[in-house]
């Protein structure tokens, strides 16, 4: 069932949305069960993952994590599908 869920996706929105769809989904998995904690992932605009963070000591941590963040992702889908993070 899950396969012809993503096929519609793909048809209607394209491979790009499907990828981006999955990228969010996998956040929890890229970053681990502390960060996932005080992060939302909320959008994908032009390659940028954007990411709300509970407050302000967190999203300095995370800007220092961004590149380790970023090569787990490229790793996970063999792409660059997210090409940068803002956090928020």
């Amino acid at each position: 069932m899950e396969n012809i869920y993503w096929d519609i996706i793909k048809n209607v929105a394209g491979e790009t949305a499907v990828s981006e769809h999955k990228a969010i989904k996998v956040w929890s998995k890229i970053v681990g069960e502390r960060i996932s904690n005080v992060t939302t992932p909320v959008n994908i605009v032009s390659g940028k993952l954007i990411v709300k963070v509970k407050n302000s000591v967190w999203r300095n941590e995370l800007v220092m994590l961004k590149q380790d963040i970023l090569i787990k992702y490229k790793n996970e889908f063999k792409s660059e599908i997210i090409s940068d993070i803002k956090f928020l």
